[in-house]
């Protein structure tokens, strides 16, 4: 996040995307109000982190319960963090996309995902309100389903991963999260 505020999302790029918009006065003062409270969002990150990892667990514990498998909660949430190490990589190499990129305006972002379907599909052929869905995705999201999968059967001490398994729990959860976000997003005029 401090590379994203400091080094990607600049003054000049806010300005860019909403000189249109907005007096630079208006802007100004836009932008001392976030940097005001960038706080914050390095606050947030950390409990988002928990809180997604414990609605994931939640996710997988509930396919656990409806087949008796003897994997305690403590043993999932601590998985799960392991497997989410793939989402802190994918954001990674994301800021490496955008420093590299010379970034005009803030929609200039998504140009840096080439790892999803909305990437591969391209932006003018998807609608608005279908990005996220499109961005969801991607090759970071599929490796975190198959490291799930192989986290699963370490817990059962099986051989063979369990990537079935977590598609039919954390993938019904995804979908849900993803359809209440476009609902979201419908409603809100995106």
């Amino acid at each position: 996040m401090y590379v994203q505020s400091e080094l990607i999302l600049t003054d000049e790029v806010y300005y860019n995307t909403l000189g249109e918009q907005l007096t630079i006065e208006r802007i100004k003062e836009v932008l001392d109000a976030q940097k005001k409270y960038v706080w914050i969002g390095y606050v947030l990150v950390p409990l988002m982190i928990v809180i997604q990892a414990f609605l994931i667990t939640l996710c997988l514990n509930v396919g656990v319960i409806l087949l008796d498998w003897k994997i305690t909660f403590r043993k999932m949430y601590g998985m799960v963090i392991k497997s989410s190490i793939i989402f802190l990589l994918y954001k990674l190499v994301i800021i490496f996309v955008l420093l590299m990129v010379d970034l005009d305006k803030v929609e200039d972002m998504m140009k840096a995902d080439k790892f999803s379907l909305l990437s591969l599909l391209g932006q003018n052929s998807v609608p608005k309100w279908m990005y996220y869905p499109f961005q969801t995705v991607n090759v970071f999201e599929i490796i975190f389903v198959v490291l799930l999968g192989y986290g699963i059967s370490y817990l059962k001490d099986e051989v063979k991963p369990k990537i079935g398994f977590v598609l039919s729990t954390y993938g019904v959860g995804l979908l849900f999260w993803v359809l209440f976000v476009v609902f979201i997003m419908i409603n809100i005029g995106i």
